[in-house]
């Protein structure tokens, strides 16, 4: 992750409730992160094929496609964010 102390990470929040992922995400721009958020896996498969993150903070349990559906899906695709372009 480029973060340390030189400046700000690209996360990516997924979590099913709303209020956690509010919350989290606020949290995390108060820290001074640029975060971007979904409410489920599918949407958050997308945006990791879009967009480049640093980090994903991963809702574990979620209707639809859980956080582990979400990482088997992500690693047999193309995934943009840091920790899989360093494989």
């Amino acid at each position: 992750m480029r973060e340390g102390a030189h400046g700000a990470a690209r996360l990516l929040v997924v979590d099913d409730n709303k209020v956690n992922r509010l919350l989290l995400t606020r949290s995390l721009e108060l820290q001074g992160h640029s975060v971007a958020s979904a409410e489920n896996g599918r949407v958050a498969l997308e945006m990791l094929r879009r967009e480049s993150f640093d980090l994903l903070l991963l809702d574990m349990e979620m209707p639809e496609m859980d956080g582990f559906q979400v990482l088997e899906a992500a690693g047999r695709t193309t995934c943009s964010c840091a920790t899989c372009r360093s494989s």
